[in-house]
């Protein structure tokens, strides 16, 4: 168990007081010395727990904290040092900053695409990012290629680089005619996501389309639905997680019942499903952008109770 932080030495102004003049910080060189020695602890710890993990975890970060403690007091620092070996708590997956450059994705956009024209599953699954293959199966791949119309040619319209993705904007033509199409690469030249221009498509048929790839179990699909921009907080694996975490209340997904646009902004439009379930029927909520990318989706934390037999 963690012992509890001595007070700091300068107590906390109430809220609604006013300001005081503020008195410099006391800090050491003692401090100052410890502190680096103990950033460099806990990243070297940081950096191993990483490896055991299999995932990326700055050792910058250890810095940072123990930064922050020289600057609340001298007093602070050595109580950081019991917390050097209790790295767990601070381990999860660093901000990649290695986006991969226009060269680069542009080939692997090309290498994509000439999977998808091939209709190689097995490759187009080894595309897949970490966390895109971890949440699908080739068969799977092959499943929703096979409800795709043959791509015959293409055109890469621009690539945009941005923090931790490439975004390609490619043109397609189909054996059912012209469809665009956004690969998000990753910096291992791996897919991250996809998103299919789907402007001119009625709202109600892309909230089918999307409900009927969750309930099939296609949530990669179902997740290319979804603008860019939602598709970097919701990955494949959280909405799975709660997809299932709906139908525990609600029992398993049955049928959409009806789809109705209830609300339309100039940028927005408010889109309910009324599904059936085999326990109940209740209301999904999703909000849809002026191009019909899903940028909001409201499951109910407490579904509507059974009705009684009329």
């Amino acid at each position: 168990m963690l012992r509890s932080l001595r007070p700091l030495r300068r107590p906390l102004r109430p809220l609604g007081s006013q300001p005081q003049a503020l008195e410099p910080l006391q800090t050491t060189p003692a401090d100052g010395r410890l502190a680096q020695q103990l950033a460099q602890q806990l990243g070297q710890q940081l950096g191993r727990l990483g490896q055991q993990l299999g995932r990326r975890i700055s050792p910058g970060l250890a810095p940072m904290l123990l930064g922050t403690a020289v600057l609340l007091g001298g007093g602070l620092i050595d109580q950081l040092a019991p917390l050097v070996a209790v790295t767990p708590a601070l381990a999860g997956p660093e901000l990649s900053l290695n986006p991969p450059s226009k060269a680069q994705a542009s080939a692997a956009a090309e290498r994509m695409l000439k999977t998808i024209q091939n209709g190689d599953a097995n490759q187009r699954y080894q595309d897949f990012s970490e966390e895109l293959r971890a949440i699908t199966s080739p068969s799977m791949v092959a499943q929703t290629m096979a409800t795709q119309p043959r791509l015959l040619r293409w055109s890469v319209r621009s690539i945009e680089v941005g923090l931790r993705y490439a975004t390609v904007d490619v043109s397609l033509v189909t054996a059912t005619g012209p469809r665009d199409l956004v690969l998000v690469i990753n910096g291992q030249g791996q897919l991250a996501g996809y998103h299919y221009n789907v402007a001119n498509q009625p709202s109600s048929k892309v909230i089918e389309a999307f409900i009927k790839a969750l309930s099939g179990g296609h949530y990669i699909s179902a997740r290319s639905f979804l603008s860019v921009s939602l598709q970097e907080e919701l990955t494949p694996q959280e909405i799975q997680r709660r997809w299932q975490g709906l139908q525990r209340s609600t029992g398993d997904f049955v049928a959409v019942k009806t789809i109705v646009e209830t609300n339309t902004t100039p940028t927005s439009r408010l889109v309910l499903a009324t599904t059936v379930f085999n326990r109940l029927t209740d209301t999904l909520f999703f909000t849809l952008n002026n191009t019909n990318q899903i940028i909001g989706i409201d499951f109910p934390t407490e579904p509507a109770p059974p009705q009684p037999i009329r």
